[in-house]
């Protein structure tokens, strides 16, 4: 049976995601996005992608799944693939 790792050690472990993390993902304001807002500037778009989010708003990789994931439970989006950036691509609905 594996040995249980300690608090420390699973502390050490989140760290070093969150440092690749950033490194992919770098920058990014940490202030609260409002999923009405990004709806008003993305509706007029047939599609939009979270790196687009993260773009407009200077957003946080974090936040803007966070506002598609909203977006996403109020049935108002689908997810249709991947963008050119990597990141997922929505659809209005």
């Amino acid at each position: 049976m594996p040995k249980k790792k300690s608090a420390a050690a699973l502390s050490i472990i989140a760290s070093k995601a969150v440092r690749t993390r950033k490194k992919e993902h770098p920058g990014g304001s940490c202030a609260k996005l409002d999923a009405n807002e990004v709806r008003k500037a993305f509706r007029g778009r047939k599609s939009f992608s979270t790196g687009d989010i993260m773009r407009e708003f200077g957003a946080a990789v974090g936040n803007a799944t966070a506002i598609t994931a909203a977006l996403r439970a109020r049935g108002l989006t689908e997810k249709v693939g991947v963008a050119s950036d990597g990141t997922s691509s929505w659809r209005w609905l």
